[in-house]
């Protein structure tokens, strides 16, 4: 009901679904604010402009509003998908491109690799006989 005191517009949300509580917002604020420093929500925000953004576009993460009333879990679950998201928009580094490292290695003439990790993942692609003619 609208009465003369709480006046309501059609802009203004309604205070139903506007949570209260002053810490749980700045709770959500932090998270926000820790998707927002990635590189990834960096790269999504320069390569698109807001005023190109669509909401019903898949690859384009919407901001969870941190003001809106609901529960943990529904928060909890929108941060998570909007993180995915953000995710999508990561820079591919040639860090991440395991034939790249093995041609470094190559190229360095090193038959041993100090990264165990990277040297498990590569021992499908490289045979003792191959580490020898290093």
């Amino acid at each position: 009901p609208v009465t003369p005191e709480t006046p309501e517009t059609p802009n203004s949300p309604n205070t139903d679904t506007i949570e209260n509580d002053a810490h749980k917002i700045q709770q959500r604020l932090k998270q926000i604010g820790f998707g927002k420093s990635t590189k990834g929500y960096k790269n999504y925000v320069t390569n698109i402009p807001k005023e190109s953004r669509e909401k019903d576009n898949e690859e384009h993460p919407v901001t969870p509003r941190a003001d809106q009333k609901c529960s943990k879990r529904s928060w909890d679950g929108q941060m998570k998908k909007w993180r995915r998201l953000l995710h999508l928009w990561d820079p591919v580094t040639e860090t991440n491109d395991l034939d790249g490292e093995l041609a470094h290695c190559i190229q360095m003439e090193t038959p041993f690799i100090a990264d165990e990790t990277l040297a498990k993942c590569l021992e499908h692609l490289v045979t003792p006989e191959d580490v020898e003619t290093f």
